[in-house]
């Protein structure tokens, strides 16, 4: 493994090359900072974005008003977070350009620990509606301590415009981590599409929405997705490796009732659900007549069951009430 003065010098060259590849210039603000974490949104401007549902160029605003830097990053299924002292290991970004223009990238890594070995490419160049990948090589010093965290900020630049995605690697015995569970997914409906659709009002003219939550507290999310993909949106900021939920916000016509979400955490445990807005409404209909039906019922039992009580007092009551004869025997014994 090459020695930690070898590979700072590495993350130099590399750091170098990417800020002078294609002369290529930052914002020329000097308080200007790329972003730390995966673009995100408030849920305040989402909130506010729902203003626009009745117009029939919904999805056309949206890429304005959502995608405000025209570029998603994911981390790729087969990128290794928790690594082993002295073993290199790779980490695999996928950038899409979901602006309506080809657009060149520029790549910045920052690295807290210095594990960084190498990275490729650091310029490329994506077509509109195009995902391409990049990877790094990372590695741990043998005498790497275990429970050693190294913090990893993954930059795209272009076109004025950063985006980024943060990584939580942890160094670990690969023996003693044991995790079986799969990520937790829940979400709730900000609206449904509980409309009749006719002559006058087009599916395209309706909108559903999602708001849904992610989890894995033992080994945190490595990836989260839709299918479709295009109109899923973070509500937080979130780091990948990290324990803490995600928020986000899935949003569509009522031309497309279904959407696919998938989880995964860093171990590879996954977890999916298809949900159908139509059907849901249609089983939410259903639970809560069960649930009325079940009300209803449960009155009537608590009802024979004090009617069952008092009937078996009375009865107990008559029964030592109950005069008492003297039989003749008795009284001539008397």
């Amino acid at each position: 493994m090459p020695s930690k003065h070898v590979r700072n010098g590495r993350l130099q060259t590399i750091n170098s090359l990417t800020n002078n590849q294609n002369a290529f210039k930052f914002l020329e603000n000097s308080e200007y900072n790329p972003k730390s974490e995966v673009e995100s949104f408030s849920t305040k401007e989402i909130q506010q974005s729902r203003k626009i549902f009745d117009n029939s160029s919904f999805l056309e605003e949206q890429r304005s008003i959502f995608q405000r830097f025209s570029t998603k990053i994911v981390m790729g299924l087969n990128s290794t977070i928790l690594i082993s002292p002295g073993e290199l290991s790779h980490l695999y970004f996928e950038i899409t350009n979901t602006a309506l223009e080809d657009l060149q990238y520029h790549i910045q890594v920052v690295d807290e620990k210095r594990f960084l070995i190498k990275l490729a490419p650091q310029s490329l160049y994506i077509a509109s509606e195009q995902t391409a990948r990049v990877a790094l090589t990372v590695s741990a010093p043998a005498n790497t301590e275990f429970g050693t965290t190294d913090h990893i900020t993954f930059s795209a630049h272009t076109s004025g415009t950063s985006t980024s995605l943060s990584v939580l690697l942890r160094v670990v015995d690969h023996l003693k981590v044991q995790d079986t569970e799969p990520p937790m997914i829940s979400w709730t409906f900000g609206s449904r599409c509980d409309i009749k659709v006719d002559d006058l009002h087009a599916c395209s003219e309706h909108f559903w929405n999602l708001d849904i939550t992610v989890q894995d507290k033992h080994t945190g999310i490595l990836r989260f997705v839709s299918i479709p993909s295009e109109n899923l949106f973070y509500t937080n900021s979130y780091i990948v490796g990290a324990r803490d939920p995600i928020k986000a916000t899935y949003i569509s016509t009522c031309c497309s009732p279904t959407v696919q979400l998938i989880a995964y955490d860093v171990i590879g445990n996954q977890q999916a659900y298809h949900v159908n807005v139509e059907e849901s409404f249609f089983l939410n209909e259903t639970l809560i007549a069960a649930i009325t039906l079940g009300g209803i019922l449960a009155i009537l039992l608590i009802v024979l069951l004090i009617a069952a009580v008092v009937w078996c007092c009375r009865r107990r009551k008559g029964t030592l009430d109950l005069p008492s004869y003297r039989t003749r025997s008795t009284r001539n014994m008397e």
